[in-house]
């Protein structure tokens, strides 16, 4: 028979007590946490997994055109994925493969040509002086 003021029936709701704080605490400091603060840092693209960009369109391209980068953090990849060219990110986001494959993007960083002098080679490729920022 339960009796409310026997040592037994004192340790459970001591145990029920703290259970629930614990379990306050925990959810209201999921919300306290920024993300932004989780935010991984770009990375060298030379590091990543390198996406996007035939062998015969790097052969056209011959080392002094350039294209745009993405590096992308996915959810269940440990590697950065990049990709040459903007286009190619969001085609390998419109299949649905990739969130199968790789999870849904964290974040994702463009290569951007400021301070870069961008100008149209003689074919009519893009090229851009000294390496890009991600932004």
């Amino acid at each position: 028979m339960f009796t409310p003021d026997d040592s037994r029936s004192r340790y459970v709701r001591l145990v029920v007590t703290v259970g629930t704080l614990l379990a306050v605490v925990g959810t209201a400091g999921a919300f306290v946490v920024d993300p932004a603060e989780s935010v991984p840092d770009p990375v060298a693209y030379e590091d990543t997994t390198e996406l996007g960009l035939s062998s015969e369109t790097d052969e056209v391209m011959g080392g002094n055109a350039t294209v745009p980068r993405v590096q992308v953090f996915y959810s269940q990849l440990q590697y950065v994925v990049g990709y040459n060219g903007v286009g190619s990110f969001v085609t390998s986001l419109s299949d649905g493969r990739t969130e199968r494959q790789f999870g849904y993007p964290l974040v994702a960083y463009v290569e951007t040509f400021d301070h870069r002098s961008p100008r149209a080679t003689d074919s009519g490729l893009l090229s851009a002086t000294r390496s890009g920022r991600y932004e």
